[in-house]
């Protein structure tokens, strides 16, 4: 399942969520797939992001 597919009711109760208790939710209702590919598309979108800032900053 990809994270786009999720019912956007849900995503707006995942965004409530605190980090902990958001990984709890996403194993138990969509499993350790989910939930470690969720964990790995954030970090690489941030580290992108912090990545793009530091070359703006640097020129």
């Amino acid at each position: 399942m990809r994270f786009s597919e999720l019912d956007p009711a849900e995503i707006e109760y995942m965004s409530t969520l605190e980090w902990e208790p958001l990984m709890i939710y996403l194993e138990k209702k969509h499993g350790i797939e989910f939930k470690d590919e969720f964990v790995n598309k954030l970090k690489n979108k941030i580290q992108n992001q912090m990545d793009e800032a530091g070359e703006k900053w640097r020129n």
